[in-house]
């Protein structure tokens, strides 16, 4: 019986095409609100999954928009009474239940002092969407496996889309098209994925490291090499790297480094020297193999050096997606209902 997570991987090019056609004009609608409202500043809020997703969206709009983007620790308004509700933000909540009560706890202060409030959710019908002045679907269809896959891939295009709506030039349209194409040529490369996965299925745990656009595909691919596959896996910038974990270099220890985009990280080839010296197990999945020395592992992204760096990430995490579910396989773990977690996590 094919795995539902497998199959909520493999939709993912239909499922973001789906939320271009079906979203592109509420999103204009949204971009000219947020014009039109005098917002100059950005609070996200979002939990696991999702906030991985507002990850990339902060980096996005901090990139592109030139305003400030603050992603909210959402235990500093339950457990210390500290709301983000500042006058010119506008309140972004980011959920594919729509139901965290936590996160809609904040909706509601903010929506009590009139403070503009958008949602991306997968439930149109949620307690989020109901809150927010503006609410946009993710399109992604019903999601039923655990571990979240077209949610968060249609969550990052929805923030695609609201960047590209709020200025055309420095996200154009046809850069947006392209994306669910390469999703597909991403998830054709199966096989060396699959290799790899059997390399690393034995391992104790697992360093993820990426930089910018491509930290939040390194925070998301650790934790669905956790939820997925049981496997130890913390993330960090490069930056952050050098700043102290990288004492934790030795013989094969196992890292994977996130490197989808045009331009190289230099940082990179700093860490995987010092990396290989130390006995270390490389694995990159990268736009461009020859940025990486032997005998360093490359998984090479059809097509991602033709996008630009803030849209390189969605075929990064198709790939990671898809190394949790083969890992996941070569451990015998039942990929669709892994251990302890339920699909809506309440969190107060």
């Amino acid at each position: 019986m094919t795995s539902i997570l497998y199959t909520e991987i493999r939709s993912q090019p239909d499922r973001l095409r789906a939320c271009l056609h079906a979203n592109l004009m509420a999103m204009g609608e949204v971009a000219t609100w947020i014009k039109s409202a005098g917002i100059t500043s950005f609070t996200m809020v979002a939990r696991g999954t999702s906030r991985h997703a507002a990850m990339y969206g902060a980096y996005l709009l901090g990139a592109h928009q030139h305003v400030p983007v603050h992603l909210f620790r959402t235990g500093m308004a339950a457990y210390l009474g500290v709301h983000p509700l500042h006058p010119g933000t506008c309140l972004v909540g980011i959920s594919q239940s729509g139901s965290g009560p936590d996160l809609n706890a904040i909706l509601t202060q903010a929506v009590r002092r009139s403070v503009p409030v958008f949602a991306l959710t997968n439930n149109e019908d949620s307690e989020m969407a109901g809150l927010a002045t503006r609410h946009i679907g993710l399109q992604a269809g019903p999601e039923h496996a655990i571990a979240a896959t077209k949610s968060f891939t249609n969550q990052l295009m929805c923030l695609a889309m609201l960047d590209h709506c709020l200025d055309m030039q420095q996200a154009p349209y046809e850069d947006l098209l392209s994306i669910p194409g390469h999703v597909e040529e991403t998830l054709s490369i199966e096989g060396p994925i699959r290799t790899l996965a059997s390399r690393i299925k034995d391992a104790d745990n697992l360093i993820a490291i990426g930089r910018g656009f491509n930290h939040p595909v390194a925070c998301e691919a650790a934790l669905k090499l956790q939820e997925v596959c049981y496997l130890p896996t913390v993330a960090y910038t490069s930056a952050d790297f050098i700043h102290g974990p990288q004492a934790l270099l030795e013989p094969d220890r196992e890292l994977l480094f996130l490197d989808a985009g045009p331009e190289p990280n230099p940082q990179f080839s700093d860490i995987e020297a010092l990396a290989h010296r130390a006995g270390a197990r490389i694995t990159a999945i990268s736009s461009d193999p020859g940025r990486w020395s032997e005998p360093t592992a490359v998984i090479g992204l059809p097509g991602a050096r033709d996008v630009p760096d803030w849209l390189a990430p969605f075929s990064a995490i198709a790939a990671c997606q898809l190394l949790a579910y083969h890992v996941g396989l070569a451990r015998g773990l039942d990929v669709d209902s892994p251990r302890n977690l339920k699909k809506v996590t309440l969190t107060r």
